[in-house]
């Protein structure tokens, strides 16, 4: 997988990842979500930010599960499927949803860990 393709994808990534958290803080305040989710993801999404040293999952000492080419582009359309089903409740609804969510997360962490693994290797 060519650098530029998992850098555009950590960055992409992340930026969905800071406007969930501002949609869940946004629906905290509207007295619509608890307080633990937003914070939750929020941390989540600072562990998205690409420029640390082990982004993603690599911040809770996970290991890179994308180590080919085809892995990695299940994983984006794994990624794809909840970004999907989260914003389209999100906009549709002006609901935060929770399963899509963690789903969107959990997908996130691994994505940018597979770019901050292979920036580790190959840019050092």
């Amino acid at each position: 997988m060519p650098f530029s393709v998992l850098r555009a994808v950590a960055w992409i990534v992340f930026v969905e990842m800071a406007a969930m958290v501002v949609f869940g803080w946004y629906e905290f305040m509207s007295d619509r979500l608890e307080p633990l989710l937003p914070i939750a993801f929020t941390g989540a999404a600072v562990a998205c930010w690409p420029m640390l040293p082990s982004a993603g999952w690599g911040v809770f000492k996970g290991g890179n599960i994308c180590r080919n080419t085809p892995t990695y582009i299940v994983a984006v359309l794994v990624h794809l499927t909840f970004a999907g089903g989260y914003w389209t409740y999100a906009l549709d609804d002006a609901k935060f949803d929770e399963i899509f969510a963690l789903g969107l997360t959990v997908t996130s962490l691994i994505l940018v860990r597979a770019y901050s693994d292979y920036k580790k290797q190959f840019m050092s």
